[in-house]
């Protein structure tokens, strides 16, 4: 991530890194590069997170003074092992879970504690994407041992992500019509619409009548439909490592 930041030509943004990245070396890299952060902390582990969750303020300015391990990490990647003053935002989850967020955001005018939330909430989507990219259409299981291939299949599902995108925007209306009497809101079944689409991807780019094909799949898509339900919350269950590994990594 280091390496990342430091060819990074951001402007206007801000970064929403998640507990994999919640380290000293990481903030310093952004306040370096002059780059805007809010990253989430694990709670444990951390002797930084131990401090701020014996503080009774939920979203408060402080110093974060660099443990002995974290002096190391920083000088390994040429860094001043200076503390850094960071902004801490404690958001406390329906479960009872802090949220532990460190950001350089201090304008609280402009970013309240409650937007705060919000803003680390925007970072959902990016999830749901690797979610879509690993379990469901199986990223990680590389058909080939050669880069070119690998390069190959990666763009392939990023082309067929974009692609079920398009396709189920059009059945958008349709769904809205079919539904607005409704109690819940409805949506499309994202892994039925790609497993659709597959299916007709031979038809959808050298049939000569895609019009019919894409007709069909928007009909499919259409009629297989999730209710969206709000504010819903699951309990995070840890699961073992994973035993599979694609050829390339053998």
């Amino acid at each position: 991530m280091n390496k990342m930041l430091a060819t990074s030509k951001y402007s206007n943004a801000i970064l929403l890194l998640d507990r994999g990245f919640g380290n000293f070396s990481i903030c310093k890299s952004c306040i370096n590069k002059g780059l805007n952060f809010c990253i989430r902390l694990k709670t444990t582990n951390l002797d930084f997170s131990k401090h701020v969750l014996m503080n009774t303020s939920n979203d408060y300015i402080t110093e974060w003074k660099p443990s002995e391990m974290e002096r190391a990490t920083s000088k390994k990647y040429h860094q001043d092992t200076k503390p850094i003053l960071v902004r801490v935002t404690k958001v406390i989850l329906k479960t009872g879970e802090i949220e532990l967020l460190v950001s350089n955001l201090f304008n609280k005018k402009a970013l309240d504690e409650n937007s705060m939330k919000k803003l680390y909430a925007l970072r959902w989507g990016i999830e749901e994407g690797f979610k879509k990219l690993k379990p469901t259409m199986k990223l990680e299981q590389f058909g080939c041992r050669r880069y070119e291939g690998i390069y190959q299949e990666f763009y392939a599902h990023i082309f067929m992500m974009n692609l079920v995108a398009i396709i189920s925007a059009e059945a958008e209306p349709e769904i809205i019509k079919k539904t607005h009497k409704r109690k819940l809101k409805y949506k499309y079944n994202w892994k039925s619409a790609f497993l659709f689409i597959r299916s007709k991807i031979a038809d959808i780019f050298y049939h000569q009548k895609i019009t019919n094909s894409l007709k069909d799949l928007i009909n499919k898509i259409s009629n297989s439909l999730i209710a969206v339900k709000e504010n819903r919350t699951f309990h995070r269950t840890k699961t073992a490592d994973k035993q599979w590994q694609s050829q390339w990594y053998k």
